[in-house]
């Protein structure tokens, strides 16, 4: 018990010590002469039953910086992942395929961390979301669908981007997602 209280008490006074350099009113100082930040990715950690992926967690979003003097950008996201399941029994084979689709409107806050090219966000995404989950059997002529429905989506992430030039960078998201939860991959700054 005691060496968990001084970890934590370590923790506090480093997090203290460290304060001074963030701002949470503040954008980054590499960001602040960008305005428009697309992010393209892949997902990693679905949820997803089936095994197979046909077509691997897709992430797409566009982020516009608000010129009003807070760290708050606003925009759109798209999401996508399609798996497949093949699974033998003793007379047949059942195959099933679930699509996942999500997409709407994402807005963030930016955290300056006192570091030049590195963006630290928490966003927000509210959209539409469209499920498919379809069974077909080896012996019967049709697929069966046993989930079809679209429904609103919400979601949240923390993430954080990093530009290794003016304009390129990479990005990490973690958070709720229909599709992923963690996303990785390109961001590009304009």
């Amino acid at each position: 018990m005691k060496k968990k209280i001084i970890v934590a008490l370590l923790i506090l006074i480093i997090a203290a010590g460290s304060a001074s350099a963030f701002s949470f009113m503040d954008a980054a100082e590499g960001i602040k002469d960008s305005s428009i930040f697309v992010n393209i990715g892949v997902g990693f950690g679905t949820g997803v039953y089936a095994t197979d992926i046909m077509i691997p967690p897709l992430q797409a979003s566009v982020e516009y910086l608000l010129p009003i003097g807070i760290p708050l950008s606003v925009g759109g996201f798209f999401e996508m992942g399609i798996w497949k399941d093949d699974t033998k029994f003793y007379s047949y084979t059942r195959t099933r395929t679930e699509t996942r689709m999500a997409f709407g409107a994402k807005a963030a806050w930016h955290v300056d961390l006192g570091l030049k090219n590195l963006d630290l966000y928490l966003g927000l995404k509210l959209g539409w979301m469209l499920w498919n989950l379809e069974t077909k059997y080896s012996d019967e002529a049709s697929a069966r669908p046993l989930n079809n429905y679209d429904a609103f989506f919400y979601g949240f992430c923390l993430g954080a981007r990093y530009f290794f030039t003016n304009n390129i960078g990479i990005y990490l998201e973690a958070g709720y997602s229909l599709v992923s939860f963690v996303n990785l991959g390109l961001a590009v700054k304009f």
